[in-house]
């Protein structure tokens, strides 16, 4: 179990401790980034979010193993953007990648504007993960998909995110459940990750 301090930067890195935890991130995500960038299925016409990119590993991947040239980040932490931002500066000059300082319930973008949204590791550190999800649905263009990708245990360990929570929460967000696979590593244990679809009609 982390501290309540590594929890804490884990959620939103800051200082020194932020920029360790940032490098060790990418290494710790290996396994559930690989699930979700196979699960995104991107071809050349998707327009991609990713919400909390953290490290920015699996935005490597979207930006260099994909033909995706509208692809855009967010992330809370000051830290995560302004290190994104010289990782990635070729990208963003070329006008492909767009970064965003914000947080997840209010995301600076129309409704409609992203075919693709993933998260990995972020849910449980949301405040409001109902805010968040709506907000995620309304970015989202009709038959839009969001990839979640999470721990079963968390990294504090007050809760469990069983596929069938993470079901209630998402369908109450106007999501259809598509699917879901599972993994396990050293790292994060049982994880997860869910594929949802914005659901006809639906409106948030």
């Amino acid at each position: 179990m982390y501290s309540p301090k590594v929890v804490r930067q884990l959620g939103r890195p800051q200082g020194i401790l932020g920029r360790l935890i940032l490098n060790r991130l990418n290494a710790v995500n290996v396994g559930m980034n690989e699930v979700t960038y196979t699960s995104l299925d991107l071809d050349a016409s998707d327009r991609v979010l990713e919400v909390g990119f953290g490290g920015g590993a699996l935005l490597h991947k979207i930006l260099h193993s994909s033909a995706c040239k509208d692809v855009a980040a967010t992330d809370l932490s000051d830290l995560a953007v302004s290190r994104a931002k010289k990782i990635f500066k070729n990208a963003i000059d070329a006008g492909s990648l767009e970064l965003r300082l914000c947080s997840d319930h209010v995301l600076p973008y129309e409704s409609g504007r992203f075919s693709k949204v993933c998260c990995v590791n972020v849910i449980y550190f949301w405040p409001d993960a109902k805010a968040a999800l709506s907000e995620i649905h309304r970015t989202l263009s009709d038959q839009g998909r969001l990839v979640l990708t999470y721990c079963e245990v968390p990294p504090d360990r007050t809760a469990e995110y069983s596929t069938k929570r993470v079901g209630r929460l998402l369908r109450s967000s106007g999501f259809a459940v598509e699917s879901s696979v599972s993994g396990s590593d050293k790292e994060n244990g049982t994880y997860h990750c869910t594929v949802v679809k914005k659901a006809t009609g639906s409106r948030r």
